[in-house]
């Protein structure tokens, strides 16, 4: 069990300011819980007190449901076809269709309590959700809840997670749970976990963090923190091999191979709710700040995109954008361009090309197949390499290249990196029949 203690006195501060230049920004007339990207990074997902929006990245409303219920979470699909929202009592998935750009309800899943949250796994294969316990505390800001899983195939229940977690209402839960980027199933979460007794809460450890296998259920590691409470966490991606606390007096940064906590990343709030990496780990967003990781142990680089509360936020898939939503009832929605803090650097973004199936004419048992990386760019260089792996195995390189398959699926995965050593990766599903 790693242990930090942490004062104020570690906080550092260096970029003070906003940059008040939003792409796009609009008051959306009620609380925002949570907002969510699909995946083509054209869509925003906005989870609202008066019901589930969409809007398009120029924020234009394109459809709306449950007007006037509270929705406390959403959560995309990864292959943005579906999306996961909570709704009193029971968890909805919903059909996207971007042609029509229209929601229909494809599946409800009842529940006998609130669902206080849900979040879609990366490989698409599951979805945790926060389901609140029944706890007569009047006005208390305090609440227990269990995790559960689900199989997002089949919607059935697969694992309630052992243990009770508490957590604080008024702070979002959209970062109380987050999945492992490298698709293991894996989670990190934050919350004391505690007993209830005779409607009185005991607190079993110190525990402000942990880290839990998704399919046995079992805690893989527990973070102990004395001082400061969490209110969100992220997995630093790629490979997951850190992870970010956002906390009351900074955002912590945790080595999940060691145990041991980094130098505190500085933060501008001291209530940090919402944290978000880019996909290849090097800047994160923090209650509407931009911070570069590979700068914070010397120049402590970090700059203020939007000095006002923030309740959620997120990076376009595109990682050209960022959404932000400021805290309070009558909520404002920005879609923020970092390429206005000193320093940040765009990811390139990776196009491996459409899936494609094939068929063995010969009957060889092979086939060969052109892979086309083409379609991928860079908003602020060059890419300087395109690299086809397999199971994490290179199979090619180039912006275009032919390999041969045996029988069967493969998942192929193009990394491609650029002149600022930024890189992005995609996949492409590859049937050969």
């Amino acid at each position: 069990m790693a242990i930090i203690i942490l004062f104020m006195t570690t906080m550092t501060i260096v970029a003070q300011g906003g940059i008040d230049q939003p792409l796009a920004k609009i008051n959306a007339g009620a609380e925002i819980n949570q907002v969510g990207w699909d995946a083509s990074g054209n869509i925003l997902a906005v989870a609202t007190l008066d019901g589930l929006r969409l809007y398009d990245i120029n924020l234009q409303l394109v459809a709306q449901v449950r007007q006037g219920v509270v929705v406390n979470s959403v959560s995309w699909n990864p292959n943005g076809l579906q999306l996961a929202m909570t709704n009193g009592n029971a968890i909805e998935i919903w059909n996207w269709n971007s042609s029509t750009q229209s929601l229909t309800l494809a599946h409800t899943l009842h529940r006998s309590a609130e669902s206080m949250a849900v979040y879609w796994s990366p490989d698409g294969a599951r979805i945790a959700s926060l389901e609140a316990l029944e706890w007569d505390k009047g006005s208390s800001d305090l609440q227990p809840a269990i995790i559960l899983i689900w199989d997002a195939k089949t919607f059935q229940l697969q694992k309630t997670i052992p243990g009770t977690y508490v957590f604080n209402r008024l702070y979002t839960l959209g970062n109380a749970l987050d999945w492992k980027p490298n698709r293991e199933p894996i989670i990190a979460g934050i919350g004391h976990r505690v007993r209830i007794v005779d409607n009185e809460m005991f607190h079993e450890t110190g525990l402000i963090a942990y880290i839990l296998d998704a399919v046995t259920g079992e805690i893989v590691k527990d973070i102990s923190l004395l001082g400061p409470y969490a209110l969100s966490i992220a997995w630093q991606p790629p490979s997951g091999d850190r992870i970010t606390i956002g906390s009351e007096l900074a955002v912590l940064w945790y080595e999940v191979s060691t145990g041991s906590f980094v130098n505190p990343l500085p933060s501008q709030s001291f209530d940090v709710q919402s944290l978000d990496w880019t996909g290849d780990g090097r800047f994160i967003a923090s209650d509407g700040s931009v911070g570069d990781s590979v700068q914070m142990g010397a120049a402590r680089f970090f700059a203020s995109i939007n000095n006002a509360g923030t309740r959620s936020l997120e990076w376009n898939p595109q990682f050209n954008r960022l959404a932000i939503a400021t805290a309070g009832q009558n909520a404002e929605l920005r879609i923020e361009n970092p390429g206005l803090v000193p320093g940040f650097v765009f990811m390139p973004v990776a196009n491996a090309g459409a899936d494609v199936t094939i068929t063995d004419a010969n009957s060889e048992g092979v086939a060969t197949i052109s892979l086309d990386g083409s379609g991928s760019t860079d908003q602020d260089g060059a890419i300087t390499s395109y690299q086809w792996s397999e199971n994490n195995i290179v199979i090619a390189h180039g912006i275009h290249a032919s390999v041969n398959l045996p029988l069967g699926t493969h998942i192929i995965t193009l990394t491609v990196t650029d002149n600022q050593a930024s890189f992005d990766t995609d996949e492409v599903i590859v049937v050969v029949r």
